[in-house]
């Protein structure tokens, strides 16, 4: 499997790496920036109500300036036939949007 590529919620979106600022709403200029400091990679597990594995994550925590601890966003992937039999490696977290430097 290749590596791990995670985008933001911006349209169209932006690749988030370990040390970039976001915020959760871009429209309020009075929210200070977060900082993105780790990511969990995805996981899969087997559920036996759907009878099929069940992928869950991958998980972007962000350290907020006002905050003790951090927030945890969950990413999704758009899984298409072309990704088989790997599996996605690219995520998005639509909750957050990538700040320029």
């Amino acid at each position: 499997m290749s590596e791990w590529k995670y985008f933001d919620g911006s349209n169209p979106p932006l690749p988030l790496a370990i040390g970039d600022k976001v915020t959760a709403d871009p429209s309020d200029d009075s929210l200070l920036p977060g900082l993105v400091v780790k990511f969990e990679e995805p996981d899969c597990d087997y559920n036996d109500e759907l009878g099929r594995a069940e992928m869950y994550g991958p998980y972007c925590f962000v350290q907020w300036p006002e905050a003790d601890s951090l927030d945890r966003f969950s990413g999704y992937c758009r899984i298409t036939w072309a990704d088989y039999p790997d599996g996605p490696d690219t995520f998005y977290f639509d909750d957050l949007v990538r700040i320029a430097d």
